[in-house]
């Protein structure tokens, strides 16, 4: 059996909320599933910061009050995932809430879902 790699995002109730909110508006039955969406993206457009790029905080901790979304990760994803936030100096905590945080900000899934295809004119 292949082993299974965690995500977690430690957000505010707010945020955990929201995002809750928008994974099922945009027809997802968790959480989970719309994280390892915006991994596998992450992997695509590498647009995540090198850790020295942001402010103090933490987005990582999980301190209370806080919720937890959890993305379980195959091999295929969890590994490259590991090796770019690695190389960003990101744990995987803080890369995932940064990742469910600009998700709710630019809404790229639910603009991918009603996106039309323009009608190109038939060729005679």
């Amino acid at each position: 059996m292949t082993a299974v790699g965690k995500a977690y995002a430690y957000v505010s109730p707010k945020t955990g909320n929201d995002f809750e909110r928008y994974a099922g508006a945009c027809g997802l039955t968790s959480q989970s599933e719309l994280l390892k969406l915006l991994i596998a993206r992450e992997l695509k457009l590498r647009r995540l910061p090198h850790s020295r790029d942001l402010r103090a905080g933490s987005r990582q901790a999980p301190l209370p009050g806080r919720k937890k979304i959890t993305a379980h990760l195959q091999p295929g994803l969890d590994d490259p995932f590991s090796r770019h936030i690695g190389q960003l100096g990101l744990s995987t905590s803080c890369a995932a809430a940064m990742l469910v945080e600009a998700e709710l900000s630019e809404q790229w899934l639910a603009s991918a879902i009603e996106w039309k295809p323009k009608r190109s004119k038939a060729v005679a």
